[in-house]
């Protein structure tokens, strides 16, 4: 038996005889729903407003009910963003292919090599990073969905890097985040980049780099003037000693080998003369307003990994 529903048979006001007269008045009753079944159905007064019992006893909803309405306003709609507008691209300027190139480096695997020569202080990359690995605590490592949700171009990229691997429970991506990542965000994260980690070290590096948290970029300009076909380097900020151990390589650079492979480039000579700094304030201005007109997030919160 129902919820809020009285049997007859417990009623002592109710006979045996009662019971089909009463079942026959509900039958023909309106379709209303009714509370207690044990009640008599009244036709409905006209003259005056149904007594208090009736109303604790009895509902019915009218077949009409008034209209409610509702003063809420709706909600603002979304500026429209112009679909002829590309994503925000990867690299600001394009340097690829037109100041930079990757090729073969001798004993080092890949490296970034200028194409003709650079004066000091000229941006090499500007560049977001592929895949954003931030330390949250998490126990489960979302790492290889973030690679997986990679285009297909850029997943390549990724797994064509390093991958020195520091014990044998650490996965492929992670060591490849950790042989080929840049420290970004404040120290908060680890960047790795499409053209940016191809970039090999020197002792006596012949670039630096930065990151700018306003475009979301690392960039990279040569402190020396460059030479066509000279390969950019920059320091990986540990001692010679703890490479081998933290990358898996031993430095070969002329400081540490003696070979003299640095002494011959222009590193040492025609110093920048704070160039580096006024073409970076200049490019974070113009890719700020890239960033404007294009309409896209930037891409360091496309890929992030939390862990």
């Amino acid at each position: 038996m129902g919820r809020g529903l009285t049997s007859p048979s417990a009623d002592p006001t109710h006979s045996d005889e009662e019971i089909p007269s009463t079942m026959g008045e509900i039958n023909e009753a309106p379709r209303t729903p009714i509370l207690k079944a044990n009640l008599a159905i009244e036709a409905p007064c006209t003259s005056s407003l149904p007594s208090p019992d009736a109303l604790e006893s009895t509902l019915s909803i009218s077949p009409n009910p008034l209209p409610i309405e509702h003063n809420f306003p709706a909600p603002p709609t979304p500026p429209a963003v112009p679909s002829s507008l590309s994503p925000r691209p990867l690299r600001y300027p394009e340097t690829l292919g037109t100041l930079i190139e990757i090729r073969d480096s001798e004993r080092k695997g890949l490296g970034v090599f200028a194409l003709r020569d650079l004066l000091p202080g000229t941006i090499l990359v500007s560049e977001s990073p592929i895949v954003t690995l931030q330390d949250n605590g998490a126990r489960v490592d979302p790492l290889g969905a973030t690679v997986n949700a990679l285009s297909p171009e850029q997943k390549q990229s990724f797994l064509s890097l390093q991958a020195f691997s520091r014990n044998q429970n650490e996965s492929r991506s992670r060591s490849i985040v950790y042989s080929n990542g840049y420290s970004i965000m404040g120290d908060l994260a680890t960047g790795v980049f499409e053209t940016a980690s191809r970039i090999n070290h020197s002792c006596v590096p012949n670039s630096q780099y930065i990151w700018k948290d306003s475009i979301g970029r690392m960039v990279f300009w040569n402190r020396f003037k460059l030479l066509e076909g000279e390969e950019v380097t920059v320091d990986y900020g540990h001692k010679t000693k703890y490479l081998k151990r933290i990358y898996g390589f031993d430095c070969q650079c002329g400081a540490c080998t003696d070979s003299g492979s640095d002494v011959g480039s222009s590193s040492g000579s025609e110093r920048s003369k704070g160039g580096d700094l006024v073409s970076i304030d200049e490019l974070v201005r113009k890719d700020e307003v890239l960033e404007k007109v294009s309409g896209a997030p930037l891409p360091t919160s496309a890929h992030i990994s939390h862990f």
